[in-house]
């Protein structure tokens, strides 16, 4: 992720790890400041160059999300535009094609 969002830049592309603290309540203990301070940790020494967001179940389950890692494209007005499980992004494939769309608009 951190790969893709060097080749756009920030000013193209916004690229975000979303997760839940469901899921990373493994984490011990599993309150939401150490789950924060944790990922927090990860993000800046793994991709220094993403956010991280952390959303609710129920947010993940009304766009069918139940396992990680998932990719979703949205464009600058909101719109879900992709959603799915393949994360190596090369500019021939779909998804790729999508995002030189869009950073192209």
């Amino acid at each position: 992720m951190d790969a893709l969002q060097k080749r756009y830049g920030e000013k193209k592309l916004l690229v975000t790890d979303v997760t839940t603290y469901k899921v990373n309540s493994y984490l011990t203990p599993p309150t939401h400041s150490n789950i924060e301070a944790s990922l927090e940790q990860a993000r800046r020494e793994k991709a220094p160059g993403i956010g991280v967001v952390i959303t609710s179940d129920e947010t993940l389950v009304s766009y069918d999300v139940n396992a990680f890692p998932v990719v979703a494209i949205v464009d600058k007005m909101g719109r879900l535009r992709h959603i799915g499980r393949d994360i190596d992004f090369q500019d021939d494939d779909p998804e790729g094609e999508l995002i030189k769309k869009l950073t192209e608009e």
